[in-house]
């Protein structure tokens, strides 16, 4: 629980050392499962931003569970490493990961963890366009949760295969399949589930042109996610507060402490331990002023980038996939662009990760300013952007880019830093022939690889 206080307030490296502490109390015990813990402590390495670390931690425990045949440790950390390859991208490894814990699970009598990992399985088929495998696990899934009343993954499978079918175009079969996702989601309660299935309704609705379905469920949509966001705020606040008594609950804790410590300091330390009534109000009224700024950054954080104010890839992601349906649907035009600043590292290394982030803040000051009011401009990752420019045939979208790309260029960077110089390399893409917003989005990082094969500080298309 202290671990879990820790990760909450981002304090990462005192939460696994706590996390660490649990794990070795449980190995010590051999009737305990301890790859939930496990999980956790990948989780956490992974929010810290250190991916690489959770990967060889939970490897080396998956050779460990292998060789002393836990099978059941091995099928949930095999799990644990599919879920890090997914969120990193390296989707193919997911898959493997995922297998690997089925095989080991599909044995089993009791069908929950089989179900949860398969249900993984099936996002991930969904997110390579491999829709035929994905609606086989979807369906699997469906088959097992109703026959053990597993009624929260039967409303994710139903929600999957909704999707799957919206991607296939078979809109009547989409909305039959989310609408049960939905009323289930309402049920149990499950109110991110009926926020994405309202969403994804509403697409259904719009590609069968019952414009007035679509826009009932869009509001319904748009309606939860609000809910949704105000209910992480109150969380938010009740987790400060939690947060404020623990370390209140430490100081007591030193004070009892010191009362055993036969030293001369003892009175002194004592002393600087109390709080009196004026500093105690004072600490009130800033931890007041903190969850009230909290709770005001709280609404941009689910949609912003922290350091250059631009969308982040969540909020991207969910635009482009909606104005790629649109553009597929309706046979608009729809390019795509990923920008990448060059010698990016260089600048970081040369001139400090504090110039870097600088760098990065009016990079995209410099994109907004020279965008056009219709396109899309987000913060994809480390120094790589995104542009989505709408109703745009590719050869307008080259000009977009070529005036974003010279105004870099142009950009006097010594007022950053002495001797900085800073240039863009963009790949275009426009292909939604293509069958999927994934393989469009691949074939943009393919261009702008050329860009920087062919040079760097170019567009290329």
């Amino acid at each position: 629980e202290i671990g879990q206080l820790y990760r909450q307030f981002e304090d990462y490296d005192k939460a696994i050392k706590y996390y660490l502490k649990a794990l070795s109390l449980c190995q010590k015990v051999e009737e305990v499962d301890s790859s939930d813990l496990l999980g956790m402590i990948a989780e956490a390495y992974c929010e810290w931003g250190k991916c690489s670390e959770a990967l060889k931690y939970l490897t080396k425990m998956l050779r460990s569970y292998e060789q002393s045949d836990n099978k059941s440790s091995y099928a949930k950390t095999a799990e644990n490493i599919g879920w890090v390859y997914r969120i990193t991208g390296q989707l193919e490894k997911a898959v493997a990961s995922y297998l690997k814990s089925l095989k080991i699970r599909e044995s089993e009598t009791e069908k929950h963890d089989f179900a949860v990992c398969m249900l993984n399985l099936s996002e991930v088929y969904l997110e390579q366009g491999k829709l035929d495998k994905a609606e086989q696990c979807y369906r699997e899934v469906l088959r097992i949760s109703a026959e053990n009343a597993y009624k929260e993954i039967l409303t994710f499978a139903e929600l999957g295969i909704g999707k799957v079918s919206l991607n296939q175009n078979k809109a009547k079969e989409a909305i039959h399949h989310l609408k049960k996702a939905v009323q289930a989601a309402t049920d149990l309660g499950l109110n991110e589930i009926r926020c994405e299935g309202h969403g994804v309704i509403a697409q259904a609705y719009e590609m069968s042109s019952e414009f007035k379905q679509a826009i009932k469920h869009y509001k319904a949509f748009y309606r939860l996610s609000h809910e949704i966001c105000k209910t992480r705020t109150d969380k938010r606040y009740l987790s400060l507060l939690d947060w404020l008594n623990f370390q209140k609950n430490l100081n007591e804790a030193e004070v009892q402490r010191l009362k055993h410590v036969e030293l001369v300091e003892v009175n002194r330390d004592r002393e600087l331990l109390k709080l009196t009534v004026e500093e105690i109000g004072k600490e009130k009224e800033l931890l007041l002023g903190e969850l009230r700024e909290q709770a005001e950054k709280l609404e941009q954080q689910v949609i912003k980038d922290a350091l250059t104010g631009l969308s982040n890839r969540r909020h991207f992601d969910e635009q482009y996939n909606y104005e790629f349906n649109r553009a597929l649907r309706y046979k608009r035009p729809l390019t795509l662009g990923m920008a990448d600043i060059d010698h990016f590292k260089k600048v970081n290394d040369e001139f400090s990760h504090q110039i870097g982030d600088e760098v990065l803040r009016q990079v995209a000051r410099l994109f907004q300013e020279n965008c056009r009011s219709q396109d899309w401009v987000a913060r994809y990752g480390g120094e790589e952007f995104v542009f989505l420019f709408t109703e745009t045939p590719k050869v307008n979208a080259v000009i977009a880019a070529e005036k974003v790309r010279k105004a870099i260029e142009k950009y006097d960077w010594t007022q950053v830093h002495p001797g900085l110089k800073v240039t863009i390399s963009i790949g275009l893409s426009d292909d939604v022939t293509l069958g999927s917003s994934e393989k469009m989005l691949s074939l943009a990082d393919k261009k702008l690889y050329e860009a920087k094969r062919g040079g760097r500080n170019q567009v290329a298309y």
